[in-house]
């Protein structure tokens, strides 16, 4: 049902009405094929569909013939859950057990049915049959994000309490939450442009090494010049900048998308290059100037400040997998561009 509502919405998007004349949908023991276009369907083509239907013992499940006696109660389910996705009501149903929402290039998940809140009623519907069912990789995403947090706190704050070289008053709240914001908001924006480069690239292997690789290289070159810009003035700019070019950036990459699928892999791959080169040469800056602040009084917190930054860049990561799952691309790098503004208003009290 989620493929016939996203092939509803972009017809419907595309100014193509009415939508159910454009698609076919016929099943049988163990298929279901769909075929839609951006004209009307003739009488004569769907004539000719039923009859291959009738010939090779499939059904007709769209345009929808009516309910027949033979039609068992699992055949009549099926005919009414098409007839809703492709004529019912506009919109998702909130109430359902499953999320049909249409997929689009912002959340482009066709696998993802599970609502969460539901599970407790998936379970009552399918009593001891409900494990094979459900979406456990989702489910495991969601408890990944709170294991690591619970490591994350336990083996951060028991260490800084018992430690005796001063770690324990230097971690303050100010070194924690920058530290924490800096590793969360590296993550979302540096794996939401990797998830939309698999788009503009059309291969994950390709988008994976470009987005990893060109964040590492151009944070890298960012880190080496860090020292010329580590006054507060001048930092303030940084965050600031890192929040445009990170949203410029992507809305950039995410509008061109289309056009840049009609060129070759070497003009895609230059442009995603070049989305993401401005925002990444920044990313690199905040965190060794913030560490050089720490060294400039001492240095008793830098330990606390790598544990910090690594634990929040793993809860980061799944972040970013859920965000896209979803809130989508958009608001996802977009609440790490808002991370990079808080993080960038705590900077002067890092060292302090």
């Amino acid at each position: 049902m989620k493929i016939l509502r996203t092939i509803r919405a972009e017809l419907s998007a595309a100014g193509l009405a009415p939508v159910a004349d454009r698609i076919a949908a016929i099943h049988g023991w163990g298929t279901f094929s769909v075929v839609a276009r951006r004209t009307p369907f003739h009488p004569a083509e769907m004539e000719r569909v039923r009859r291959f239907c009738s010939d090779y013992g499939y059904s007709m499940v769209w345009p929808d013939a009516g309910a027949k006696a033979v039609d068992s109660a699992e055949e009549r389910a099926l005919r009414e859950a098409v007839s809703e996705a492709i004529a019912g009501p506009p919109g998702e149903r909130e109430a359902g057990l499953f999320d049909l929402s249409p997929a689009t290039d912002d959340s482009p998940y066709f696998h993802r049915f599970l609502r969460l809140r539901t599970l407790p009623e998936f379970r009552r519907l399918l009593g001891s049959q409900w494990v094979p069912f459900v979406e456990w990789g989702i489910v495991f995403l969601v408890l990944s994000l709170g294991v690591s947090l619970v490591l994350a706190a336990m083996l951060l704050l028991l260490p800084a309490v018992f430690a005796r070289d001063g770690t324990g008053k230097a971690a303050t709240a100010s070194v924690a939450g920058y530290f924490t914001a800096l590793g969360l908001a590296y993550m979302l924006v540096e794996l939401t442009f990797l998830k939309a480069g698999i788009l503009v690239l059309g291969d994950t292997i390709r988008a994976a090494c470009l987005a990893i690789g060109g964040f590492s290289f151009f944070s890298g070159i960012g880190s080496a010049v860090s020292g010329r810009w580590e006054s507060e003035r001048t930092m303030r700019w940084v965050f600031a900048g890192i929040a445009v070019c990170v949203v410029a950036g992507f809305v950039t990459l995410s509008t061109a998308a289309g056009p840049l699928l009609a060129h070759g892999w070497a003009v895609r791959t230059a442009a995603f290059v070049a989305a993401l080169a401005p925002a990444a040469f920044l990313m690199g800056i905040p965190f060794p100037a913030a560490i050089s602040r720490l060294g400039a009084v001492g240095g008793s917190a830098i330990p606390f400040a790598w544990a910090v930054n690594g634990f929040f860049s793993v809860a980061g990561a799944s972040l970013a997998s859920i965000g896209a799952l979803w809130l989508g691309f958009r608001w996802t790098v977009g609440i790490g561009a808002v991370l990079y503004i808080i993080t960038g208003l705590q900077y002067r009290r890092v060292g302090r």
